[in-house]
């Protein structure tokens, strides 16, 4: 869906330059910062209360789960592809907060 976007001089001197710091084109970055915008992250979940380590007493163990296995490690291209995803919410985030305070 090709449109003609309208910005003042300012705004599109910073997309310019965001979008070349993250290496993606003008189109890419709008469209993660739009997405970002109406779709917010969800609230991070509360973690469970664990026991300090003064409720353990001295010459006990704490229990091992031995049931538990472990998962399988990421390929280097799994760990890449994460982190350039994370990588570019984290800058879209970043930027949309930019782009409000300016605004």
């Amino acid at each position: 869906m090709p449109f003609n976007l309208r910005v003042p001089q300012a705004l599109d001197v910073k997309i310019r330059a965001r979008s070349a710091e993250l290496g993606i084109s003008i189109n890419a970055f709008v469209l993660i910062v739009l997405d970002a915008h109406f779709n917010p992250p969800s609230p991070a979940p509360v973690s469970a209360v664990e026991p300090s380590p003064s409720a353990v007493t001295l010459g006990e163990t704490s229990p091992v789960n031995t049931n538990v296995t472990p998962e399988r490690p990421l390929t280097k291209a799994e760990r890449v592809a994460l982190h350039n995803a994370n990588y570019v919410k984290a800058k879209a985030k970043q930027h949309r907060l930019d782009l409000r305070s300016s605004a």
